[in-house]
């Protein structure tokens, strides 16, 4: 079930940012293997589904990489250090 949850994942953030209208952002683009939020400054961030280690991957241009991997007990997605996707 990674592919499930992974996916529902990115379509739950896809669905909150298009809800908010952030004027900020310039583009939204969900694909298969994830989503890229353009901004207007230039900037991106992309939320990769990284099917062979069973992780979802955040570059990011303020935190750099991040890798997230579910945790079933509580259920979230979460990097190493604790903190949780969203």
């Amino acid at each position: 079930p990674f592919l499930t949850r992974a996916t529902a994942c990115v379509h739950s953030i896809l669905a909150q940012l298009e809800a908010q209208d952030h004027e900020a952002i310039l583009e939204l683009d969900d694909s298969p293997d994830g989503l890229t939020i353009a901004f207007e400054s230039g900037r991106q961030l992309l939320l990769s589904l990284h099917r062979a280690s069973g992780e979802l991957w955040l570059a990011s241009p303020l935190s750099g990489g991040l890798h997230f991997r579910w945790h079933p007990e509580a259920p979230h997605w979460r990097v190493s250090d604790g903190r949780d996707l969203y």
